[in-house]
This record gives C-alpha cells, sequence and structure tokens, in this order.
C-alpha cells in the first residue's frame, strides 16, 4: 500500500466512525421516540436507608442491563470506538441454565451492601422463597448499585407474580420493603401431573419407603401452626422405612430434588432430619420449595445410612494414631486409600484456625477439623467419620460438618477429651439410595392473614 493509499485510509477512518456513531445515535433517538411514555419504576424504601427500584426483566443464560435504549444500541460499534467514546459496557450476569434474570436498583444507600431475600407469591396466595441459580452485584458506588438475580424456578403456568423483596435489620429480622409484578417470560400450555395413592410404598433393591405425608408449614412458628402473610415456608416429608421387609432405624432421608410439569427443577438448600422412636417415622424438612399453584410435584429423595449403621469391610477405612495438632495449627498427612470405585484422601487435621500447606481445609473456630478429599467427587454417595477414639478409648464427638459435593471436599468438626495425644479414625464411603414420590403436598391448614 502507497504513502498516499495509507493517508486517505486513515482519513477516512474517523468520517467513517462518525458516519457509524451518527447512525447509532439516530437510531437510538428514534427507539426513544417510539417509545410508550415513561412510566415511574415500581420502587421501595429500605429500612436501612436509599431506594429500592426494579430494573429489567429477561430470560435466558445471558442478562444485561443498560442504562437506557441508546446505551444498549451503542453496544453495536467497534469496540476500539467505543473505548474512545468511553462507552461503559452493560451489567452483565450469566447462568449454565436458562433462569429468569431481575435486576433490582439500589439509590441513596446507607449500607453498602443492604440484606435482602427474595419472595415469590402467586395465585396460590402464599409466598415462597425465590431459589437464585446465581446473583451478581453490579459496578456502583456505596451509595448507588445494583444487584441482580437469576431464578430457575418461578410459576411458569401464571401469566404474572409478585416478587416480593425483604431486607433483615441489624437483629437480622425481615420486614417487606418491595412488591414488583414480573410478567411471566415463558407463558404456555403445560401437562397436568396426577399424584399417587396415599401411602405409596416404593422400592429401591432391599430398601422399602412409605410416603406418609408432605405438609408445608412456617418456618420458626411450629409445625401445626397455620401459615400466614409473610411467613416463610418449609416443606416437610414423613417416612416409614423398610430394609428387606423388616422396619428398619438405619436410614434416614438426606435431600431431594423437586420438579413440577411446567419444567421447574430445585433442589433444597436447607434441610434437617428428624427420628419419632416411639412410632419410628422418620421427617425431612426443607426450603425452599416449588408453588403451591402447581399441586401435583415430583419428589425425588436421597436417602442414606447412619453412622450407627452396619458397613461392609469394603465401605470402611480405618486410620489410625493420628497425632492431635497444637492451637492454632494442623497434622497433615495426605494419605490415600480406594473405597467404592473412589480414591479418599486424608488431608489431615487442622485445630481452629490451622492452615494446611497446599489445601484451603475448612475451618472450625471452636474445635478440630478433619479434611477429607474425594476424586471423582461423591455426587451419588456419601462419606462420613462413623467412629473417632483417642489413645486411651474414649470417644469423640462430633461438632459440625462442611463440605462441597461437586468438588468432593469435606470437613468434620470434632471434641475430643483435651488430653488426647492421637485418635483412631474410621471412614465409611456408602451408596445413596433414591426413591421418587408424585405427591399433592398440603398446608398445616388454610392460610389466612396476620
Amino acid at each position: 500500500m502507497t504513502t498516499d493509499q495509507q493517508t486517505a485510509t486513515k482519513s477516512i477512518w474517523p468520517r467513517f466512525a462518525v458516519v457509524v456513531l451518527a447512525l447509532v445515535v439516530g437510531m437510538g433517538f428514534l427507539a426513544v421516540m417510539m417509545m410508550e411514555p415513561a412510566t415511574v419504576r415500581p420502587s421501595g424504601e429500605l429500612i436501612s436507608g436509599g431506594t429500592i427500584t426494579l430494573e429489567a426483566v429477561s430470560y435466558g443464560t445471558k442478562h444485561e442491563l443498560h442504562a437506557n435504549p441508546v446505551h444498549r444500541l451503542l453496544q453495536w460499534l467497534p469496540k476500539d470506538l467505543k473505548r474512545r467514546l468511553k462507552i461503559t459496557e452493560p451489567e452483565v450476569m450469566t447462568s449454565k441454565d436458562p433462569g429468569l434474570g431481575i435486576w433490582i436498583g439500589l439509590r441513596n444507600l446507607f449500607k453498602d451492601h443492604p440484606n435482602l431475600d427474595y419472595r415469590i407469591l402467586d395465585e396460590s396466595g402464599i409466598e415462597i422463597e425465590a431459589s437464585k441459580l446465581t446473583s451478581h452485584w453490579g459496578r456502583g458506588t456505596k451509595a448507588e448499585r445494583q444487584q441482580g438475580i437469576v431464578l430457575r424456578s418461578f410459576p411458569r403456568r401464571s401469566k404474572s407474580f409478585l416478587l416480593r423483596v425483604y431486607e433483615r435489620d441489624e437483629k437480622w429480622k425481615s420486614q417487606r420493603v418491595a412488591e414488583f409484578k414480573i410478567s411471566n417470560p415463558t407463558p404456555g400450555t403445560y401437562a397436568e401431573w396426577k399424584p399417587e395413592p396415599d401411602l405409596t410404598r416404593k422400592k429401591d433393591g432391599n430398601l422399602e419407603v412409605q410416603l406418609i405425608s408432605v405438609s408445608l408449614v412456617p418456618e420458626g412458628r411450629g409445625r401445626d401452626v397455620s401459615v400466614s402473610e409473610g411467613d416463610k415456608i418449609r416443606a416437610v416429608a414423613k417416612f416409614r422405612v423398610f430394609e428387606s421387609g423388616e422396619p428398619s432405624m438405619d436410614w434416614q432421608p438426606d435431600g431431594v430434588v423437586m420438579s413440577d410439569a411446567t419444567g421447574n427443577e430445585l433442589k433444597q438448600s436447607s434441610w434437617s432430619k428428624d427420628l419419632e422412636k416411639e412410632t419410628g417415622i422418620v421427617s425431612l424438612s426443607w426450603g425452599p420449595t416449588l408453588w403451591l399453584s402447581e399441586k401435583v410435584w415430583k419428589l425425588k429423595f436421597e436417602f442414606t445410612r447412619k453412622q450407627t449403621a452396619k458397613f461392609s469391610p469394603g465401605e470402611i477405612w480405618k486410620i489410625s494414631n493420628l497425632a492431635v495438632p497444637g492451637s492454632n495449627s494442623v497434622t497433615q498427612v495426605n494419605l490415600v486409600t480406594n473405597l467404592n470405585g473412589h480414591e479418599i484422601e486424608l488431608i489431615g487435621m487442622s485445630s481452629e484456625d490451622g492452615k494446611y500447606r497446599d489445601y484451603d481445609g475448612q475451618h472450625n473456630s471452636d474445635g478440630f477439623m478433619i479434611d477429607v478429599r474425594a476424586t471423582p467427587p461423591l455426587l451419588d454417595k456419601q462419606i462420613d467419620v462413623i467412629a473417632v477414639v483417642d489413645e486411651t478409648g474414649r470417644e469423640a464427638t462430633g461438632s459440625r460438618r462442611a463440605w462441597s459435593r461437586g468438588s468432593g471436599t469435606y470437613g468434620f468438626g470434632l471434641k475430643f477429651h483435651n488430653q488426647a495425644k492421637s485418635l483412631d479414625i474410621t471412614i465409611a464411603v456408602h451408596q445413596s439410595r433414591y426413591i421418587e414420590f408424585v405427591v399433592e403436598p398440603k398446608l398445616t391448614k388454610k392460610a389466612e392473614s396476620k
């Protein structure tokens, strides 16, 4: 290319850029002129100070927040030109699975990150905790910023539903601060499921489970109390368990995946287990749940053996003379074995804030923690520390558990005699059982207003 051609090219580029910019701005102006008259965004007042508004709603795997329609059009400009014109990128959230993206604006804040909870209210009149695929705090200042959330599950039969926002105060008490009407981005016609008969029994191998009931109860107010407006809802399922035809106390429910006929699928984020010793009935309580307007749910329960159950030699690993670490220290051993088709590595034991050389272990601020890693991760199995004794035979007790099932990392909190020098530990890796029911959950009583 000659010098004259290069000069001509350089002179054309600025004019081309100006033309492109003029076209984009013109399109943006036309888009704004063609829009419906501006309306005031729905808003509310935060108890910590400031306002909360609904900014944008979208559906898919990528959710963008633009300042205005012109800002959206300007994103089509070449990257170099956007950089020269100092055009900012939009806020973006992404998720692996399609979901409902909701952007919330927070302005005139006194608190940088308010403690917000989101709940969904449909035509059933009952609020259900919104389960998030992901959440995102946008760019901004301490006084003004955005929060985005992506919901995997929502009332898909409804034309619209309400998103209620709650803020927690300094005493962690929730108070509603806003309510936004959300139009359903995926309306359609869906199948109608029918529930299975009451007291249905299902089998997985020699394990048989009878589902007695599934009820929805207010969190923290007892299982026999009416559900009222503003209550956070949990589900409670009750079972009888049999092994080889006989009642068994060795198995317990340890998780659930919920789904409905509209394509929603949801795994519990918190759960607890209970046993009625007099009747042998075991129960699982969990949240969040699906919606009551979707009357029939499919529930896939995971059942696991208790630590007191019997395990085969191929399921257990015994480690002897693990030295008790000193204060804020670790005993790192990196012992490895194979159990049930997985490589199980005992990283060691930590005390309080002790740190391993090359492993980010769990911490137990008031005691000791056993750290274990499983490869590949135990997606359909469980791992437990089923026995711990010190050098004199005194038994230790479990204090807490922490784990990331997807990454295969586990921490087991322990409490034992303060004179203990070493511990003998028994670890079990055992197969879970999965049993599925199609049910119509029931409220404890008819919902009523406060």
